[in-house]
């Protein structure tokens, strides 16, 4: 067991088999200690099955569990109500859990390069080009995201009633951005093809939610394919660009990153 792995088991074992310890024997010292002593030896357990338990269960899940054992045992050696001084315990632990992971994770990706980021949620990485690194044009782009009122919505219903729309344009070669008319919840409204100078398209997948699809759709790829210039796909992590020769794509730019 590693001080990393088993540490956020123990204090929240601990904190879980104290708190379990007050409530169920009016607060005696004697009850701390000892919902203390076996939250920590529970919590030492549960970081030595850390991943097994996290795996099951989840970091909050495994840790209120382990939390609740401790109570438990705390109780049968104090005295005092078991399921009240579990649920307690649990309890407990999880809000620590909660707040401790935030912070954990919160302080990980910040450490992190964008490259780092990147390569450990799997995607590629491309890089700013001539389009995303051209401040005129991505002022017109995050416009676009802005008027496409992006919002975590799981339903068509949810999608319309925050007027959610996707918004996009055609990007020509001397960076004059001609924003398309407005589209509907999941399908964007690509005006005519400029004839001339056309070096790019774009649009928006501004519906949050863990139903819709965040990266190109098969029929973006397609369209792609039948403009014969790069397409740029704007969601809640950032700037996709697709290659219209094979249809590759990666991140040309990240604002945020889960």
């Amino acid at each position: 067991m590693t001080l990393g792995m088993g540490a956020p088991f123990i204090v929240a074992a601990m904190a879980g088999g104290m708190a379990g310890g007050m409530v169920g024997a009016d607060m005696s010292g004697s009850s701390i200690l000892m919902g203390a002593f076996f939250g920590g030896f529970m919590g030492a357990m549960g970081g030595m099955f850390g991943p097994l338990l996290a795996n099951t269960f989840g970091q909050i899940g495994s840790t209120m569990i382990i939390a609740a054992g401790g109570s438990a045992m705390g109780t049968a050696m104090s005295g005092g109500n078991l399921l009240e001084n579990m649920a307690i315990g649990a309890i407990t632990a999880g809000v620590y859990a909660a707040a401790f992971y935030s912070i954990k994770n919160e302080a990980a990706r910040a450490s992190q390069s964008f490259k780092e980021r990147l390569d450990r949620y799997g995607y590629e990485v491309l890089g700013n080009d001539e389009i995303t690194g051209n401040s005129k044009i991505r002022t017109s782009m995050d416009q676009a995201w802005q008027d496409s009122h992006a919002n975590i919505n799981n339903t068509k219903d949810e999608a319309i009633a925050n007027n959610t729309k996707e918004q996009g344009g055609w990007i020509k070669k001397d960076g004059e951005v001609i924003r398309w008319p407005d589209g509907i919840y999941n399908r964007s409204n690509p005006s005519p093809m400029p004839t001339e100078g056309l070096a790019a398209s774009f649009h928006a997948h501004p519906n949050l939610g863990s139903s819709w699809i965040t990266d190109p759709s098969p029929p973006d790829l397609v369209f792609v394919d039948a403009t014969k210039v790069p397409g740029y796909v704007i969601n809640k992590y950032g700037i996709i660009r697709i290659d219209p020769s094979h249809g590759r794509w990666g991140y040309a730019d990240l604002y945020y990153l889960p």
